[in-house]
């Protein structure tokens, strides 16, 4: 007789378990939500950047002088009040490197309402690999 569970390091026979169309459903509307996020977030930062660059194309004057990118969160929120062109160019470089963080983060969600609490805890360890990293990376030497 099969076994209705996915297979384990010693047991590559094992048949994955059987999914009601419920299921499925959710994976499907999982799967676009993903897909969605992940799509939005390519596309306005890549906006943002082109705007960004087509800003600081369009000043010729601010080419002139020694153009800083900001280093902060803050400074880039205060260069985009400022139509600064590398303020927004660093945004959308900020949105392009959120976006796959959106998606763990929609994915701790996902496996938590499906009760998968391995897949949960796994995910919620990733996430917090990768705002660890972003709060302590310092970048350069």
């Amino acid at each position: 007789m099969q076994k209705n569970t996915y297979p384990d390091t010693h047991d590559l026979m094992a048949v994955p378990p059987v999914m009601n169309d419920h299921q499925h459903a959710e994976d499907a509307g999982l799967t676009a939500v993903i897909g969605w996020v992940l799509q939005v977030g390519v596309v306005l930062s890549s906006v943002i950047i082109v705007l960004g660059m087509g800003l600081y194309f369009l000043h010729p004057a601010g080419r002139q002088q020694t153009t800083l990118m900001p280093h902060t969160l803050v400074q880039v929120f205060q260069g985009v009040l400022l139509l600064q062109p590398a303020a927004i160019i660093a945004l959308g470089l900020i949105i392009l490197i959120a976006t796959p963080v959106v998606r763990v983060a929609i994915s701790i969600l996902a496996f938590a309402l499906e009760h998968n609490r391995k897949f949960t805890v796994i995910s919620t360890i990733v996430l917090l690999i990768l705002l660890l990293s972003f709060l302590l990376g310092k970048g350069g030497a």
